[in-house]
């Protein structure tokens, strides 16, 4: 997978972040909007682990690439491949989110820093979809996140 392709994938695991933002009284876009930004430090602090542990054990992750990433271990080792390429800087900006009983649908624009092909440095971005369901302890967990 070429290095564009794994910063792509990174933007769509930014809404992923849900997962620590389940506080009684928010509204969705604030949880969603909390959760973003425990996305970002993950990503930002290169840590594989903690953004694999925003997913559900069986979710999907479906970069540009068109590949299908598929569980946690899975995950994980994507993530890790994004930053021994070097991408870091990742923001996510909410666009819409909608909740359907115990799911939510988020759409955001994403940015981060990373190499190209040739070896520069530059700024990528897109938008992303990300599906979260909530689950038994009340934290939302992504069950499929795509971007592009």
């Amino acid at each position: 997978m070429n290095q564009i392709s794994h910063i792509k994938t990174a933007a769509v695991a930014g809404l992923v972040a849900l997962a620590g933002a389940a506080h009684a009284g928010d509204t969705i876009e604030a949880k969603v909007t909390e959760g973003n930004a425990a996305w970002n430090a993950a990503f930002n602090a290169a840590n594989a682990e903690a953004l694999a542990a925003l997913y559900t054990s069986d979710a999907t992750l479906v970069p540009p690439t068109g590949t299908t990433v598929k569980g946690t271990a899975a995950i994980q080792e994507f993530w890790s491949g994004l930053f021994k390429a070097g991408f870091k800087d990742h923001k996510i900006d909410l666009v819409s989110v909608r909740q359907e009983g115990d799911l939510t649908i988020a759409v955001a624009k994403w940015q981060a820093t990373g190499p190209t092909d040739n070896g520069t440095t530059k700024q990528y971005g897109g938008q992303l979809v990300n599906i979260l369901q909530t689950q038994k302890d009340g934290q939302a967990r992504s069950i499929l996140h795509t971007w592009n």
